[in-house]
């Protein structure tokens, strides 16, 4: 447990709240499954860099760079997009308490709380051997109504554990 995580998740819990699980996401299987998109964004990244040399190269107006910049600049972001979701998930605990699942962020930033009382139902998927547990849990506003938002705890590595204690909560 990363220890300025425990100190945020410590500091939420009520005083006779005990923490019963905590766990964080696998870091290196999180950034794994968003791995393809790195050879895309090579591609698209290469692709662009040569149309803007050449409108570079043809003597345009500066202006003129922008829109082949744009380009270059997403196939940069899909280049770096798995370190940044390695890093959230290195920054990120979950924690379950006697009366409450907590979702911090380091920082204190983000934090999501649930009552176990509000649990109605933990769906569980698997993908590349990674589990996550999956938890509606919020009506969001919609233009035609109302949606079901979700919280999800993604790569859990002990998950067994986690998914016991919350399904015993929808009891």
């Amino acid at each position: 447990m990363i220890p300025d995580l425990s100190c945020i998740a410590a500091n939420e819990c009520a005083a006779a709240e005990r923490i019963v699980w905590s766990g964080q996401p696998n870091p290196w299987g999180t950034m794994l499954g968003g791995l393809f998109v790195v050879p895309l964004g090579l591609a698209w990244t290469a692709g662009s860099g040569a149309m803007l040399w050449q409108v570079y190269a043809s003597g345009s107006p500066v202006w003129a760079l922008l829109f082949p910049g744009l380009f270059v600049a997403v196939g940069s972001f899909m280049i770096v997009s798995p370190i940044a979701v390695y890093r959230a998930a290195a920054r990120t605990l979950y924690v379950i308490t006697d009366r409450r699942l907590l979702v911090v962020r380091r920082g204190g930033k983000a934090i999501t709380s649930i009552q176990l009382s509000g649990i109605h139902q933990v769906e569980r998927h698997s993908r590349f051997g990674r589990v996550t547990l999956r938890i509606p849990s919020t009506l969001v506003p919609d233009e035609g109504g109302s949606r079901v938002g979700y919280t999800d705890l993604i790569g859990v590595r002990d998950w067994e554990k986690a998914y016991r204690l919350l399904t015993q909560a929808t009891r």
